[in-house]
């Protein structure tokens, strides 16, 4: 099992984290937001992550050069639909459990979306911000290690999953059992907190094997002699 390792993250960036998960609580507390809004929020979060892994995933395929961009279009449009429906049916999922109203996802799948703006969610649109704030501190971090560590595509791809099965399962036993308790504010207080330490967490270390010095270099330089062959030049190994 590898051993969490510490990032560098300034504490400007930690406080941006709380302050966007702050929010959610204050839907709990000022709002009146039910559990079901925890959730939803929490879910809009995964479609803005897999949109962002889209974006970097064709990013990082650029500093390859042409071929993996060629490459990188396919495999984004396979993450796409894949991914697309995982959230679809853990939107599913969580409509079904904790949604006090109906809803048609057959005639309606785009209703989903539209809950955001409904006139009951009162607080979404400023929930919505404080993630659209977090993910971009996140894109940036993140940004900052695949250049550093080279990264492919193909890797990027997978990243997401982890975090869905792993924070949303716990999530949602969570929320089932404070279902059954009649929803108290406490265990909706509970629930933010928990996904607020899992995001500073996942923010200040990282959890998987760490790349060594000598296969960061052996990674640039294949990413060197790939640009090098797609632009019809010879890499140059002193360089």
């Amino acid at each position: 099992m590898a051993t969490p390792k510490h990032k560098s993250v300034s504490p400007f960036e930690n406080g941006l984290i709380i302050g966007g998960n702050l929010v959610v609580l204050l839907g709990v507390m000022l709002w009146d937001w039910s559990l079901f809004d925890i959730f939803y929020i929490y879910w809009l979060e995964n479609v803005l992550i897999g949109l962002v892994t889209a974006m970097r995933m064709l990013m990082v395929s650029a500093a390859w050069g042409i071929g993996m961009v060629i490459g990188t279009l396919f495999s984004v449009a396979f993450f796409t639909v894949h991914y697309g429906m995982f959230c679809f049916g853990h939107g599913m999922i969580l409509f079904d459990l904790f949604y006090k109203g109906t809803i048609d996802f057959n005639s309606e799948p785009i209703l989903m979306f539209n809950y955001a703006l409904n006139d009951t969610s009162q607080g979404m649109f400023y929930a919505i911000v404080g993630m659209v704030i977090v993910e971009i501190i996140r894109f940036i971090q993140q940004r900052a290690e695949d250049k550093r560590d080279a990264a492919i595509p193909q890797a990027i791809m997978f990243s997401p999953y982890g975090r869905i099965v792993i924070l949303h399962v716990t999530i949602i036993m969570g929320g089932l059992g404070a279902q059954a308790l009649g929803d108290p504010i406490w265990a909706l207080l509970l629930l933010v907190i928990l996904k607020t330490t899992y995001d500073l967490g996942a923010h200040n270390y990282t959890f998987g094997p760490k790349l060594s010095d000598e296969q960061k270099a052996a990674a640039l330089k294949e990413r060197k002699l790939l640009q090098g062959l797609f632009s019809g030049k010879r890499s140059n190994d002193n360089e």
